[in-house]
Parts: structure tokens; C-alpha cells; sequence
């Protein structure tokens, strides 16, 4: 089992989940930021 194959499978993975990641700290960071400023 090399590296590279390591990295890469670990690649495609986070490439795959990265959407979703930054979907759910968007709507953290909004939440976070509707509460401080009652909007």
C-alpha cells in the first residue's frame, strides 16, 4: 500500500465532502451571527 494511493483516496474523499462541509459552517456562522445581531 503506498502513499500516494493513501493520499489520493483520502483526496477524493474530502473533495467529495467539502460541499457539505463548508454548507454546515455556513449555517453555523449565520446562525451564530442572526443570534448576536437579532435580525
Amino acid at each position: 500500500m503506498s502513499s500516494s494511493f493513501v493520499i489520493s483516496s483520502v483526496a477524493s474523499f474530502y473533495i467529495k465532502e467539502i460541499p457539505y462541509l463548508l454548507n454546515q459552517l455556513i449555517r453555523h456562522i449565520f446562525r451564530e451571527w442572526r443570534d448576536l445581531y437579532e435580525f
